[in-house]
């Protein structure tokens, strides 16, 4: 079991937190399709451009890391469908509408018949072409190898190897 500093916990515990956070601020294309082949397969080329994966920021505030001594691991927090956002969504499978609606709402900025209207869209094009995944997850692990390679793994005296052999994933379940 590891025997971290009080220092070390919390330099860790605030690294972790903010290089998830940060990784799903990074910019990513819109709808793509699981593949990348969307847009060559019929998807209408004008919807192309990019932007976070920050929505409501339901998963971007769901993102939590605190140490646990009974587990002897550092327990991340996140809302269940981060697999979705960090793997993405193979084809041929609808999505619920109701949180596309609400997605719809917050994004896109429509409400009623509109936001439904897009929902159904949008869900019927997930079925069709399915979601990129971001890989924001492999991101921020990246990121913070490469920070514990500088004065800040220099400070707290731990690399990443270390840290993730003692990561717990502790999925918020979305209500």
């Amino acid at each position: 079991m590891a025997n971290y500093t009080p220092f070390q916990i919390a330099t860790i515990e605030k690294l972790i937190k903010t290089n998830f956070q940060n990784s799903l601020m990074s910019k990513y294309p819109f709808a793509p399709g699981y593949n990348g082949g969307a847009y060559g397969d019929g998807r209408n080329p004008k919807y192309r451009g990019e932007g976070n994966k920050r929505a409501s920021g339901g998963l971007f505030n769901s993102i939590d890391c605190v140490w646990s001594e009974s587990e002897g691991a550092f327990l991340l927090y996140m809302n269940d469908y981060y697999t979705n956002v960090d793997e993405g969504r193979k084809p041929g499978k609808y999505v619920p509408i109701g949180p596309l609606e609400r997605w719809a709402n917050l994004r896109l900025g429509l409400s009623g018949k509109e936001a439904k209207g897009a929902a159904f869209g949008i869900s019927k094009n997930i079925y069709k072409f399915g979601i990129a995944p971001t890989y924001f997850y492999s991101e921020a692990v990246d990121s913070m190898d490469q920070q514990l390679d500088g004065p800040i793994g220099d400070m707290v005296g731990i690399g990443v190897e270390e840290i993730v052999d003692n990561l717990l994933e502790k999925i918020i379940e979305k209500k």
